[in-house]
């Protein structure tokens, strides 16, 4: 069965918006996840991919985020947003990923997953990390 990884990027949201609301970080639930959903093992490989490595980078992504964030505080947002942003973030600062694919991708998931308002939002803090980060070529915080 092909996969997509537009597929991934949508379990990954659900197992860090999982993580972050039973506040478990352990494999095992990530995968008890992934085989409720039942696709192919390939799209399963790559979001648990994508959840373990934006885990790991979540210090470096958070202060990014935290600096780009205008007239909002990261613990703001709402759950599904925070994690969006911080799994595309992983995508376009840390993985191999074009960051037109990674911002058309996470805009295409907030409106399916929020609504427009938030779409535009995504959209804005998205390109506003990739112009600060990836543009200029400046180094990403470590931590705030």
């Amino acid at each position: 069965m092909a996969y997509s990884r537009h597929q991934s990027r949508e379990y990954a949201l659900q197992a860090l918006y999982q993580i972050e609301i039973h506040q478990t970080k352990s494999l095992e639930s990530i995968q008890a996840l992934f085989d409720e959903i039942g696709h192919s093992e390939d799209a399963k490989t790559f979001a648990t991919q994508l959840v373990l490595e934006t885990l790991d980078k979540q210090k470096e992504i958070d202060a990014m985020l935290k600096e780009n964030l205008e007239k909002w505080r990261l613990d703001r947002l709402s759950i599904i947003v925070r994690n969006l942003l911080r799994l595309a973030v992983f995508e376009m600062c840390f993985f191999d990923t074009p960051y037109q694919v990674v911002i058309d991708e996470a805009v295409t998931m907030a409106k399916e997953f929020v609504d427009d308002t938030a779409r535009s939002f995504v959209n804005s803090v998205l390109q506003k990390i990739h112009d600060r980060y990836l543009k200029s070529k400046n180094p990403v915080p470590s931590e705030l």
